[in-house]
């Protein structure tokens, strides 16, 4: 299989990386699902776990039986899937890799070559794979157990990253254009940078579009490093609750240890969450006048922390076209919200704009040259119209080399 590949001298590499845990499952709440396609039953069972005080069992129909569990924006690297089983038949772990190309939907599955056959006693079984580029979109790890009769009685999974992925990004269509910009950004000494978001920087991690700044400022010795806390399905208000550690925010650990190193700028790309059109109320997921407020609130935060100054980024532009297919459901029933609807997305610019000028904050535009461009809809997944492509990433990217290499801000 070309993107999953197997790993040799798995131990070595482990002994050097540490190890990350990705997924971690001891099945007390819950069980893995079984695809409409596949055959099995997935259930918890109390009866002899290896820890806690339940298992999940996988069993086999007509003599097979499978279960998933689906993980969304993998990073790049080697990792190792294991489990501890016991039960009748064999079972044999897998991945698979699901990618979006031209707007098509591609599927990929790796197994382990050889099944192991389970016995009365658990036992620990070990997948090894690695994801390279491109990322893929979700990736999927299975189970499958097969023999006549068969179970598998599953206990202490978890998924490793024991070593990230060295990101390559010199066949890019703009890598000499960002080549040229990288060369001109020099740091006096080591500059730190934050960088607050949502989704657009927090997927593809390894491969979006502040992992391609860092690697053309890494290659040119710029001295200038950024530092990712951009967290999914962040908005402005979100964001001010995660500083302040409410109790009841999503991810509430995303920020743990953010202040661990000083940083000279902080830059933020906000907006794609908070111009969502609910369709209850007509009316902006966050009111124009509370993104204002909060901005303010988070500047104030910044400062508090030396934070010399805040680069405001624009909110990206959007397929609109494919946000609409993808909520048609939502509009029919009048239920939910729309993402990228421009007259939302440049209200909320307009308060960017205000408080740019009034803090004298530099502010880098992506969303009109995005707006505009010819043949925009492949900036943006066709699966949802907002989220960055490989293609998106490079666009916002170059934008951010040559406003650092112009602004006069690195010094």
């Amino acid at each position: 299989m070309k993107h999953l590949a197997w790993m040799v001298l798995l131990f070595a590499s482990a002994a050097v990386y540490s190890a990350e845990v990705v997924v971690r499952e001891n099945f007390e709440r819950g069980v893995w699902r079984v695809d409409r396609s596949w055959r099995g039953k997935t259930q918890l069972t109390a009866e002899k776990p290896r820890s806690g005080k339940k298992a999940m069992l996988l069993s086999a129909e007509k003599e097979v039986g499978k279960c998933g569990n689906t993980r969304g924006d993998f990073l790049l690297g080697e990792y190792e899937y294991s489990l501890y089983a016991c039960g009748t038949g064999e079972l044999q772990l897998g991945v698979i890799r699901y990618d979006r190309k031209n707007g098509k939907l591609l599927i990929r599955e790796d197994k382990q070559k050889v099944p192991v056959k389970l016995g009365a006693e658990y036992r620990k079984i070990t997948f090894p794979f690695e994801i390279k580029r491109p990322n893929p979109s979700r990736i999927m790890l299975t189970i499958t157990v097969r023999g006549k009769d068969s179970y598998a009685r599953i206990d202490d999974l978890q998924l490793l990253r024991i070593k990230k992925g060295e990101p390559d990004f010199k066949a890019m269509k703009s890598a000499p254009q960002m080549q040229k910009a990288a060369a001109k950004i020099k740091a006096a000494k080591q500059t730190d940078i934050l960088y607050i978001g949502d989704s657009l920087t927090d997927f593809y991690r390894g491969g979006n579009h502040l992992d391609m700044v860092n690697y053309f400022l890494k290659a040119n010795n710029s001295r200038v490093t950024f530092y990712n806390y951009a967290c999914r399905g962040d908005f402005i208000s979100r964001v001010i609750d995660r500083f302040n550690k409410a109790p009841k925010v999503p991810f509430r650990n995303h920020y743990k240890g953010i202040w661990d190193r000083k940083y000279k700028y902080a830059f933020v790309l906000l907006g794609a969450n908070d111009s969502v059109q609910r369709l209850e109320t007509g009316k902006m997921a966050v009111p124009v006048e509370e993104v204002e407020k909060k901005y303010r609130e988070l500047f104030g935060i910044f400062k508090k922390h030396g934070i010399e100054k805040v680069v405001i980024v624009s909110p990206a532009s959007s397929n609109y076209a494919a946000c609409k297919a993808n909520a048609k459901r939502r509009i029919a029933a009048k239920k939910g919200g729309v993402f990228g609807r421009p007259e939302n997305i440049e209200a909320f610019a307009g308060v960017m704009k205000k408080l740019s000028a009034e803090y004298k904050f530099p502010y880098v535009d992506i969303y009109t040259p995005m707006k505009s461009m010819p043949g925009k809809a492949e900036l943006f997944s066709a699966s949802d119209g907002v989220h960055l492509t490989p293609a998106g990433h490079e666009f916002v990217a170059l934008k951010e080399l040559e406003f650092l290499s112009g602004s006069g801000l690195i010094k």
